[in-house]
């Protein structure tokens, strides 16, 4: 017998099969049940732990794929039809509605939010992905934070250009 193998049903002086012990000794009634068969370790059996932790996450994922990718395919295309309503309004030169918040910009694939100094004629852009605010707060309340340093001390506020999927060149 190897160190690995255990021969089940093996018994100690008093007459009380080994394997009965461990199995009550640990909560087990897998040796109990195995009685006279030879065993190779782990007695357990049954999958491992990683192979079962795989599994749910495979099952977690089809259930999301399944159930909640089409809900997000339609947020997301709400999202971009909104921020095309709000590019088409400030393009005419009309009063917006409503701004569209950063998630919605994010989720609609235009993160990237161009913006100049009305001052001094500066442009940027900034990605809306990386900015550390609440998903529901409006691209407008960037706005301080987006005002030029270079006209310094009483800067205008910055000018929101619009939003894009990719970084630009401004001219």
């Amino acid at each position: 017998m190897t160190g690995l193998d255990v021969a089940v049903g093996a018994s100690n002086d008093a007459g009380t099969s080994l394997d009965s012990v461990h199995a009550m000794s640990a909560g087990q009634g897998a040796l109990a049940r195995n009685r006279g068969r030879r065993l190779r370790w782990p007695l357990m059996g049954g999958p491992s732990e990683r192979k079962t932790l795989m599994e749910a996450e495979v099952r977690d994922f089809a259930d999301w794929l399944f159930r909640r990718a089409p809900v997000e395919r339609a947020e997301s295309r709400t999202a971009a039809r909104l921020i095309d309503l709000w590019e088409a309004r400030r393009q005419r030169g009309a009063e917006p509605l409503f701004t569209p918040s950063i998630g919605a910009a994010v989720r609609a694939g235009r993160p990237w939010l161009a913006f100049c100094c009305p001052g001094c004629g500066v442009a940027g852009e900034i990605d809306l992905g990386r900015v550390v605010r609440h998903p529901g707060a409006s691209i407008e309340s960037l706005i301080p934070d987006l005002s030029c340093t270079r006209c310094s001390p009483h800067p205008p506020f910055a000018k929101l250009i619009g939003l894009a999927a990719h970084p630009h060149a401004m001219p």
